[in-house]
């Protein structure tokens, strides 16, 4: 059975983007928090619908970066024949 390899730079870059998806997901836990006048300690007590916010933000960037990607693989294969 062959081993699957992740390169240490596939795996930072992925981190980055679960990263980001969670501080989008925590900015506007804050901002409903700003706006509805609620006390701040949600931030930690919603910190579990934050993580699974940033997962559904890290899904839909991974759909947009996949369409993405078979994009400029049809645009090369297109520009190359």
């Amino acid at each position: 059975m062959k081993d699957i390899i992740i390169s240490g730079t596939r795996l930072h870059n992925e981190l980055e983007w679960l990263g980001m998806s969670f501080l989008l997901a925590v900015a506007l836990n804050a901002f409903a928090i700003y706006y509805y006048h609620t006390r701040w300690i949600e931030l930690l007590t919603m910190l579990h619908v934050e993580f699974g916010l940033a997962l559904v933000f890290n899904c839909i960037a991974l759909v947009g970066r996949v369409m993405g990607y078979f994009g400029h693989w049809v645009m090369q294969k297109l520009i190359n024949e």
